[in-house]
């Protein structure tokens, strides 16, 4: 089974390059690639539509209003973006075959917000 790509929390990586991680280091919005069905809720409740924005071939999420949610993607693009004020931070996945069997609905990109967390 494949592991789906995952966004960590900024604060972790922030924290992994031996940097201290300012509390106020959670994203304000995270984009994630979709294809034909979108995206895709995991968990808990969808994000009202004045928190999700579609760009291109993007979902994009606003999580800086609190709530909690587990959204996967659609896409076979294994990348993820987070956004906070002019910082972006982008992770991507390369893999010699992006197909296979991925958990949580079959997503290849998943995300979780929970702005109660930090």
């Amino acid at each position: 089974m494949n592991r789906a790509l995952a966004l960590v929390p900024i604060a972790f990586l922030i924290a992994a390059c031996g940097a201290s991680a300012p509390p106020t280091a959670t994203p304000e919005r995270v984009v994630v690639p979709v294809e034909s069905n979108g995206y895709r809720v995991i968990a808990f409740a969808p994000p009202g539509s004045n928190m999700t924005a579609a760009c291109e071939r993007s979902a994009v999420i606003n999580v800086s209003q609190g709530t909690e949610h587990k959204i996967g993607s659609d896409s076979p693009r294994a990348w993820i973006a987070a956004q906070k004020g002019d910082t972006v931070i982008l992770e991507y996945a390369v893999a010699d075959d992006p197909t296979g069997d991925y958990p949580d609905s079959g997503c290849r990109v998943e995300m979780y917000a929970n702005k109660g967390l930090g």
